[in-house]
């Protein structure tokens, strides 16, 4: 999203309006937060007791700004990094009932995932 358009966005938001926020982290993997908008004036925008300014976004006290909202790619690429988390701790934990062939073959195809 563009800062024209985000600008945009920001005007657009009311009181109760919920959206949901990519956030990357570099070891733990990508997380997806839900954000609601507490309240809403002329000049603010308010997120439980943080306030942004409604124009750019930029918090106002603190550094940073209002999270953009996730674009459906980062919502899927966050769901599908869950899935595989799960598929693999399932893996891990079920690996005594297998073969230790099977469990290698298994356990090679999960190696590179980062989780």
């Amino acid at each position: 999203m563009d800062s024209n358009t985000y600008a945009e966005w920001l005007q657009t938001l009311t009181e109760g309006d919920c959206y949901l926020a990519y956030i990357a982290h570099r070891w733990a993997g990508d997380s997806l937060k839900k954000i609601t908008i507490s309240r809403v004036s002329e000049k603010s925008i308010y997120v439980g007791n943080v306030r942004y300014r409604r124009n750019d976004g930029k918090c106002i006290g603190h550094e940073g700004s209002l999270l953009k909202p996730a674009t459906v790619t980062e919502i899927e690429r966050v769901k599908l990094q869950d899935k595989k988390r799960v598929i693999k701790k399932h893996i891990e934990k079920n690996l005594v009932f297998l073969t230790q062939e099977q469990a290698d073959k298994i356990l090679d195809v999960f190696k590179d995932m980062v989780v």
